[in-house]
C-alpha cells in the first residue's frame, strides 16, 4: 500500500519541481527571446533659439523631444548632440538642462531671463515597455565661444544625433536652422522659433480638401 502511495506523490512532486523550474529558469529566458527588443524613436518638435554676440557667441536652444520605446524591453537614450553645418563652419551643441517649456517660452517671447525654467541637469531617457516621454531640453555650445564671423542669414542645416541602442551615435532628425539677416546685420541678439515642416501631413490634408 505504502509503495502504492509513493507511486502516485512521485509523479505530482516531479510535476511541481519542473513547474517551478520552468517558471523561474526557463520562462524569463524565453521572453527574452521571444519580446521585441529596445526600439527607440524620437520625434522633433519645435525649438527655439537666441544667440548672444556680446555674450561670446552664446548660443542658447531649447528643443521640445518626444522619446518614445516601441519595443518590450526597456532601455535609454544616453546622450543626445545638434550639429548645425554653416557654409564655413560646424557647429556643435550639447543637452545642458531640462527646462519648464511653457516658462521657458514665455521667457523667451517677453525677452526676460531667469533660473525659474531651468528644472534639472540633462541625464540619460530611462524608456521602460512601450513608453513615451517629451522635455524640452536646453542646448549649448561647449566651453569654446562660437566663431560669428561664420555666422551667415538664410536657412542652414540641423542634425540631431542620439545615443541609444547599441551605443551608437545616430542621427534621428534633420532639419532647417534659421538666421534672421535683418538680425544679424543688426548686430544684437538673433531670435528664432523653428517648427519642424510636416510634408506627409500636409499633402495628406491637400488630398483631403479635394
Amino acid at each position: 500500500m505504502a509503495e502504492k502511495k509513493q507511486s502516485l506523490v512521485w509523479p505530482f512532486i516531479s510535476a511541481i519541481v519542473v513547474s517551478v523550474f520552468v517558471n523561474f529558469a526557463i520562462q524569463p529566458l524565453a521572453n527574452h527571446f521571444w519580446r521585441s527588443p529596445f526600439s527607440p524613436k524620437i520625434t522633433a518638435g519645435p525649438y527655439l533659439y537666441s544667440l548672444h554676440p556680446e555674450k561670446s557667441g552664446s548660443l542658447n536652444l531649447v528643443f521640445w523631444l518626444t522619446f518614445a520605446n516601441e519595443g518590450e524591453i526597456a532601455g535609454s537614450i544616453d546622450g543626445l548632440g545638434l550639429q548645425i553645418s554653416l557654409p564655413k563652419q560646424e557647429w556643435f551643441l550639447r543637452p545642458i538642462f531640462t527646462v519648464d517649456g511653457e516658462e521657458y517660452l514665455r521667457m523667451f517671447m517677453q525677452m526676460k531671463y531667469d533660473d525659474g525654467a531651468y528644472k534639472e541637469p540633462f541625464t540619460p531617457v530611462y524608456l521602460p515597455s512601450h513608453s513615451q516621454v517629451s522635455r524640452a531640453i536646453l542646448f549649448k555650445n561647449f566651453n569654446e565661444p562660437l566663431d560669428l564671423n561664420a555666422l551667415e542669414g538664410g536657412n542652414h542645416k540641423i542634425k540631431l544625433y542620439s545615443r541609444g541602442k547599441g551605443g551608437k551615435l545616430e542621427n534621428v532628425w534633420t532639419g532647417i536652422f534659421t538666421v534672421d539677416t535683418e538680425q544679424l546685420k543688426g548686430g544684437k541678439n538673433i531670435r528664432f522659433i523653428q517648427v519642424p515642416k510636416e510634408e506627409p501631413l500636409r499633402e495628406e490634408l491637400q488630398k483631403q480638401s479635394r
